[in-house]
């Protein structure tokens, strides 16, 4: 159903996207493939950068266990002797220059000689790789920490100095300058986003360089436990913010220091994702030119074609002149007959509306001219009746006469007032029950006995079958009430006639009568019976009042 619903342009858009759908598919499956292809890539690149950048650091790292050992094994150093041991240190600093500082602290923590006298530095005992150093008894690189003597963040690499029996005589550590460390040719080759990270085989101690990272003590194990071999190792891990970072490791000291090179997985993605995105957008775009493509052919050719000629009859059929010519003469064959035909229809139609126009004109003119002579011949019969009750003495034959006449009046008030009216089917009550109560006080010479008849009657028409069934009961309800005036009474008297609405749709008539003595006695049996027969006939109800009741209330069905 809703297939057959849509408009032409609708369904050839449908069948093109349905027919390019397995192509849109391939492109899809393949630029996911591209996709995933990329990223292994990209992975590949990082461990194979990591490599690279942590040869020279190795290198550095390896050089500096083996300077240490000599230092260590000097015998200036060995006997903390302080000219000599500080000459010693500031010739070592001064021919590296991945170092910035070198000391020598005795067990005690106290500084024995230094490398720079002129930089204050405190007593080693509560630095926490000092006390590494002495309990470890091995080479020590710390974490990165802030050095209040070169007032920048260092590194401290420190070897304790063993004597026969295996004591500690003293720590030996060399400050290292992490610019050397990292090298410019380093940095140059790590992109914005790389963290390069440093730490010890507990996982614990970092050295920061590019963007900051923070990962949590389960990442750290995590990365250690990677980097088991010298070889680059690849990781996925979540940092404390959150967010998903890719990590190659790799070892610098075995079993003692490693190095982490980690970007952020939106980082490398987002090309890729961008890239994704492209060639999806490309195939959306392939896929919008066709359907737009296909659309306004489609619009051009056929619906504008089918839209002139939906709006020539859309005008026709609500009764705006339309011209007889196409304007179709660019349409295709096919349109053009078509339009050809609906045209031709609309000439015929044209030709059967004005027959058809002139045979109801006709007609309701055949009908006026019969209400009109129904309406003279009534009246005609009135006249009749009323020159018979002239020579009419006796009352009661008198009186049968002038009921007849009332009667045939009210029936020719209602062809009259049909073929007057407009619409020959329809009575407008609220002209016609006053004209109506007017003529019954005429008929009834109820002016001569004081009697005045008031109507209250809404807008409201009706049937003709209806207007005469109600004409009829209401006569025949007046007629029966002045009949019930006494002869020499004079005193004056009203009836009240009014139509309203009742519940679902029906009508009330009521009937009121004043001065008037049991005015709906209905002693006629005639005139009852004419009444209850009217009221059966309009589907009402007569409200039954006892003897003397003044109103009579009837409910008839609806009328309208």
């Amino acid at each position: 159903m809703v297939w057959r619903a849509q408009p032409l342009r609708t369904r050839l858009i449908i069948a093109l996207a349905v027919t390019l759908a397995p192509l849109a598919m391939l492109g899809i499956v393949r630029a996911v493939i591209d996709y995933r292809e990329d990223r292994a890539t990209a992975e590949r690149n990082l461990v194979e950068q990591t490599s690279l950048l942590t040869r020279e650091h190795q290198r550095v790292l390896g050089a500096t266990a083996r300077i240490l050992s000599l230092l260590a094994a000097d015998a200036d150093i060995r006997g903390l002797r302080a000219a000599a041991c500080d000459a010693t240190l500031r010739d070592a600093v001064a021919t590296l220059k991945e170092y910035r500082m070198a000391i020598v602290a005795g067990p005690d923590g106290v500084i024995r000689c230094r490398s720079d006298a002129g930089r204050p530095v405190g007593p080693a005992g509560n630095w926490r790789w000092f006390q590494d150093a002495l309990a470890e008894r091995r080479l020590i690189v710390s974490s990165i920490f802030q050095s209040p003597a070169l007032q920048d963040r260092t590194l401290v690499a420190a070897l304790p100095m063993l004597d026969a029996d295996r004591a500690v005589t003293g720590v030996v550590a060399l400050y290292f300058d992490l610019g050397a460390l990292l090298g410019a040719s380093s940095a140059g080759r790590m992109t914005p986003d790389t963290s390069l990270t440093l730490m010890d085989a507990q996982g614990g101690r970092l050295l920061l360089a590019g963007a900051p990272l923070d990962l949590g003590a389960e990442a750290q194990a995590a990365l250690v436990r990677t980097a088991g071999s010298e070889e680059a190792a690849l990781a996925m891990v979540r940092d404390s913010g959150g967010h998903d970072l890719v990590i190659a490791v790799t070892s610098l000291v075995p079993q003692r220091l490693y190095a982490a090179m980690a970007r952020d997985v939106d980082a490398i993605l987002k090309p890729l994702r961008a890239k994704l995105a492209m060639n999806l957008a490309v195939l959306l775009a392939i896929w919008l030119v066709a359907v737009l493509a296909i659309g306004a052919m489609t619009h051009r050719m056929i619906v504008r074609w089918i839209l002139h000629l939906r709006n020539a009859t859309t005008d026709y059929i609500a009764g705006r002149p339309v011209a007889r010519t196409t304007g179709l003469d660019d349409a295709p064959l096919e349109l053009r007959e078509l339009g050809t035909s609906i045209m031709e229809m609309m000439d015929v139609s044209d030709r059967r509306g004005d027959d058809l126009k002139e045979a109801i004109a006709h007609r309701d003119q055949m009908i006026k001219e019969i209400h009109h002579r129904v309406r003279n011949n009534l009246q005609i019969i009135a006249s009749l009746l009323n020159l018979q009750t002239r020579t009419v003495t006796e009352p009661a034959a008198r009186e049968t006469l002038l009921a007849l006449r009332t009667r045939i009046n009210a029936l020719a008030l209602i062809h009259r007032n049909l073929y007057e009216n407009h619409d020959l089917q329809l009575v407008d009550l609220d002209a016609f029950l006053p004209m109506l109560c007017n003529q019954l006080q005429d008929l009834s010479a109820a002016g001569k006995r004081h009697v005045a008849i008031r109507t209250a009657v809404p807008r409201l028409s009706v049937p003709a079958d209806a207007a005469v069934t109600l004409s009829m009961l209401l006569t025949e309800i007046v007629s029966s009430t002045v009949k019930q005036l006494s002869p020499g009474d004079t005193a004056p008297a009203a009836i009240a006639v009014e139509l309203s609405p009742a519940a679902a749709g029906r009508q009330r008539l009521t009937v009121s009568a004043d001065g008037i003595v049991d005015p709906f006695g209905f002693p006629d049996s005639l005139s009852r019976q004419l009444i209850e027969g009217y009221v059966r006939q309009l589907g009402g109800t007569i409200d039954a009042r006892d003897a003397g009741a003044t109103t009579i209330v009837i409910e008839v069905a609806k009328l309208a």
